[in-house]
């Protein structure tokens, strides 16, 4: 039987020494492939039960997909909507204090590199966009004055089809 390491503690205080490997065995059946390091093999689009993701859905049929367009955060800021056209890319994030997860980039046209801000959506549904030429309705927000830099919030990402 495949054992991994989805979660191991370890306690430590001089008499008692413990490791526990906690939910292998359901995590495994319910997930294979997606338990333990690495990315494992690529499920492909869609959850795994025959449907294809939003963003998969999106994709094959040119429609726009949206992402933050109906959010009241998104709403709420002022910066103008604008029309960006690039590849979408992956990129790594940097961990540490004071940092922004950001693991999507937008190479546009003109050869600037643009974070793109997806927090709280499903990385998932954008797949079927990345390294992709795409077109996104989004904010472009400047948050340099609170030491981060220059990102996009999404409203709707599509292929680029010009």
């Amino acid at each position: 039987m495949p054992r991994c390491r989805l979660f191991k503690a370890t306690l430590s205080a001089g008499i008692l020494a413990a490791g526990l490997t906690v939910g292998c065995a359901t995590a495994c059946a319910e997930r294979p492939g997606r338990i333990g390091p690495g990315p494992g093999p690529d499920p492909g689009p869609g959850s795994g039960d025959g449907e294809a993701s939003p963003g998969a859905q999106a994709a094959e049929s040119s429609a726009a997909l949206t992402v933050f367009a109906e959010k009241m955060f998104y709403q709420e800021r002022t910066e103008p909507e604008e029309t960006f056209h690039g590849v979408l890319r992956r990129q790594k994030v940097r961990v540490g204090p004071n940092t922004r997860g950001m693991p999507l980039r937008l190479s546009e046209e003109k050869g600037e590199q643009l974070a793109v801000y997806v927090s709280g959506f499903d990385l998932e549904a954008l797949r079927p966009f990345v390294d992709r030429r795409v077109e996104i309705v989004g904010k472009r927000i400047d948050l340099r004055s609170e030491g981060y830099g220059v990102e996009i919030w999404i409203a709707t990402i599509a292929l680029d089809v010009r």
